[in-house]
């Protein structure tokens, strides 16, 4: 850091362009990290045979999440359709936000989302509904949403 003077008794010293970019460099490194760190990813699977919907919350509801996956398996081809919501809804009701009608009529069926097209919040799940037989095993996947913990109140 060379040093100038200003009158005769004060010195002062500044950064050279070199050592300011540096520090720039350096800070922008330590703030790339401490935003990895915050990154997590979720994913859950089952193979449990289930009749009928199946909702799946998803954790530490504090958090926002950007769905990527679900697979579901079925007992025989049929159709599928996720959904947001809440909780599973009441008998004869269907959940009103529909996310993937997974396509056609198979035993597997797999949807896929990009960064960013389809955010849970706070108190939010899937709901899979069939739309004649059975889920036999399902897989899930998630990362938290990069608005992290806007809504957390506890720790």
């Amino acid at each position: 850091m060379p040093d100038f003077q200003i009158g005769s008794t004060r010195l002062f010293g500044h950064a050279s362009r070199d050592e300011f970019l540096k520090d720039v460099a350096a800070a922008q490194e330590i703030r790339e990290r401490q935003q990895a760190r915050t990154l997590k990813w979720w994913s859950e699977a089952s193979g449990n045979t289930t009749a009928g919907g199946l909702f799946i919350p998803l954790p530490d509801q504090g958090y926002d999440w950007n769905l990527k996956l679900i697979s579901v398996q079925e007992n025989a081809s049929d159709t599928l359709q996720a959904f947001i919501a809440s909780s599973a809804p009441s008998a004869g009701s269907t959940p009103l936000r529909l996310i993937s009608n997974f396509g056609t009529a198979a035993t597997s069926q797999v949807a896929t989302w990009s960064s960013s097209q389809i955010y849970i919040r706070r108190g939010e799940g899937v709901y899979l509904l069939p739309a004649a037989h059975n889920i036999t095993a399902w897989f899930i996947t998630a990362e938290q949403a990069m608005a992290e913990m806007a809504y957390k109140a506890y720790d």
